[in-house]
């Protein structure tokens, strides 16, 4: 963080890091944050060269860009690391680089990667001085080549990082766009947005209270921007400022019914359009817009009550003349049928598969995408597996229904073959029926199994134990209760796949 204070010091506006670490630091990520947010310096780093979906520091703050390496042909270099903080990618693959003594040499990495998206970020940034610096992060990440999966993804971020392109965003677009909140990685893009899985939950006001939207967008100066909404009764209804610049926000709030009276101020005078930005705001009530604007002076007011609603109009029903009714002649009623009684399918029964819930709570290591585990049964199907993880020192649980009387195996397993405790972290796994944990550790190498049969809510066996030294149901270890196939040996029902014993003790 001294380099970094430094070059701050110094008024540098683009940092290039080519370094990097696994250790998250509250006070660095508030730095980068301080200096992001008030300096108006853009930050680049290395995403790393792990090869793995770890996170790496300062790349992986998301006041700073991630940058991934690829090669001539534009795919991801394998050394390079993938997450969803990774934000850009450029060329980091056999890169011609300075030596001491005047020497020249081929090297490969994230570290020859990022100085490229930061020298295009200085030229970019060199022809339009007047963005700041969340501007430029935008337009390099929304005129970036699209590589891998449509869209971007945790390989390429958005994508390859492009000069002319990002210039000519800028050239169409000038400085006064707004952007979006700081994400960091695939969620930064302002104009990069997804389909939501599901439909938004609405927004609901009790009682008599009226729902009220807002739509504001800053300009250069946020920060003078404030706006309340009064009512001739409660004074003050609500009021807010301390925005920040070039920047779009959405905000709800339930207001109570006789609030009539929207009041936007600008504490410059030359409100939020048109001489340093294009802002502007919008405001609805009850989903019905009442007012839009942006280009006022120190103040600017919107009336959004209705007038009193116009009482229905009441109109007389016309009374159709009196008409003496048809008389009908009477017809004995026919009497349908009785049917025949209709004998009721039985369904075949099927013997019904008895499960326990178990629950498989890992934490993570500095190093999350190294952890895969499975649960396979005792025929070797798999089960149950968790693996993709990666979010470091986080608790993933999965609740997984496990049938009873099997023989199952958990398999914990570690690539770099150091486990998931202690090198790196202080990760661990546990197993837990109800509220007891049968099986748990972490300190492991590469990989470690577990046997272990659920008989059950109150009873689990491990490996070739028994259940506190005595026997489970005539069964001294799990092997007793390993289900066996058709003219095999058994001790009843439960041992056998078929779930049936005959009289000679073999299964059928």
């Amino acid at each position: 963080m001294d380099a970094v204070e430094a070059c701050v010091t110094a008024g540098a506006k683009v940092v290039s890091m080519s370094l990097g670490g696994s250790g998250f630091s509250q006070f660095a990520d508030q730095q980068y944050k301080d200096h992001y947010d008030n300096d108006g310096v853009l930050f680049i780093a290395a995403a790393g060269n792990g090869g793995v979906g770890s996170y790496l520091y300062p790349a992986s703050y998301k006041y700073v860009m991630s940058v991934a390496a690829v090669d001539s042909d534009k795919n991801k270099a394998s050394f390079s690391q993938f997450n969803d903080q990774v934000e850009i990618a450029a060329p980091g693959v056999s890169v011609l680089s300075t030596l001491p003594d005047d020497e020249y040499a081929y090297w490969s990495g994230t570290s020859m990667a990022t100085p490229h998206v930061a020298g295009v970020a200085a030229l970019v940034w060199s022809h339009f001085p007047d963005c700041s610096n969340k501007q430029i992060r935008e337009a390099l990440i929304a005129s970036a080549q699209d590589l891998g999966d449509v869209g971007c993804d945790n390989d390429y971020g958005f994508g390859l990082v492009e000069a002319r392109a990002a210039y000519d965003y800028l050239s169409n677009r000038g400085c006064g766009f707004p952007v979006g909140d700081t994400l960091g990685g695939c969620n930064q893009c302002m104009e990069c947005t997804s389909t939501p899985t599901s439909s938004p939950t609405p927004f609901v006001c009790p009682g008599s209270e009226k729902r009220f939207k807002l739509s504001l967008v800053t300009d250069k100066y946020g920060s003078e921007t404030s706006w309340k909404v009064t009512s001739p009764t409660g004074g003050d209804v609500i009021s807010r400022s301390g925005y920040a610049r070039y920047t779009t926000y959405t905000e709800r709030h339930c207001i109570q019914s006789d609030a009539c009276t929207f009041e936007i101020s600008d504490s410059y005078g030359d409100g939020i359009c048109c001489t340093h930005g294009d802002g502007s705001y919008k405001i609805w009530v009850d989903d019905v817009e009442k007012g839009t604007g942006g280009d006022f002076g120190s103040t600017e007011t919107i009336q959004f009550c209705d007038a009193s609603p116009t009482s229905p109009t009441t109109v007389t029903p016309t009374v159709s003349p009196t008409v003496p009714p048809t008389v009908l002649p009477t017809v004995p009623p026919t009497v349908p049928p009785t049917p025949a009684p209709v004998t009721p399918t039985t369904p075949p029964t099927t013997p019904p598969v008895s499960c326990l819930t178990v629950k498989i709570d890992i934490l993570t290591d500095l190093y999350p995408a190294e952890t895969s585990w499975t649960i396979s049964d005792q025929e070797g199907n798999e089960v149950a597996s968790g693996s993709g993880y990666t979010q470091n020192d986080k608790n993933y649980i999965q609740d997984q229904c496990l049938e009873s009387n099997n023989v199952h195996t958990f398999s914990i397993s570690d690539t770099w073959g150091d486990g998931i405790c202690c090198s790196y972290g202080s990760g661990s796994y546990q197993l837990s029926l109800g509220e007891t944990t049968f099986i748990e550790g972490g300190d492991f190498g590469s990989s470690v199994e577990h046997r272990f049969l659920l008989l059950d809510v109150d009873t689990v066996m491990i490996d070739h134990s028994t259940c506190a030294g005595e026997a489970v149901n005539g069964a001294n270890n799990m092997d007793d209760f390993v289900k066996r196939g058709a003219g095999e040996k058994c001790k009843g029902g439960q041992h056998c796949l078929s779930n049936r014993c005959d009289g000679n003790g073999i299964c059928e």
